[in-house]
C-alpha cells in the first residue's frame, strides 16, 4: 500500500487508498479483493494518474485504471 500511496500522490492530493483483503471465510470475504481504490481530492487530478497508470505493469499484473462510482465507494460497495 505504502508503494501505491508514494506512486500515485505523485500527480496529487490522494485522500484513501483501499485495498480490499480476503478473509479466511469465503463466506464473510469483502467485496472488492483483487482491486485497489484511490480516492483523489478532485476529479482533474484523478484523471491525470487514471491516464499515467492505465496499461503500466505493477509487479505481474498489468493496472486497469478506471473511474468507480462515489456513491458505491461511499458505502463500501467495491465490486467494480
Amino acid at each position: 500500500m505504502d508503494d501505491i500511496r508514494y506512486e500515485c500522490q505523485k500527480f496529487g492530493r490522494l485522500v484513501n487508498v483501499v485495498i480490499p483483503r480476503p478473509n479466511p471465510d469465503p463466506l464473510l470475504t469483502p467485496s472488492g479483493v483483487g482491486k485497489t481504490f484511490l480516492e483523489y481530492a478532485d476529479l482533474e487530478v484523478a484523471s491525470r494518474d487514471r491516464l499515467a497508470i492505465n496499461g503500466k505493469q505493477w509487479g505481474r499484473n498489468i493496472v486497469v485504471a478506471e473511474y468507480y462510482p462515489e456513491n458505491m465507494y461511499a458505502i463500501g460497495h467495491l465490486d467494480g
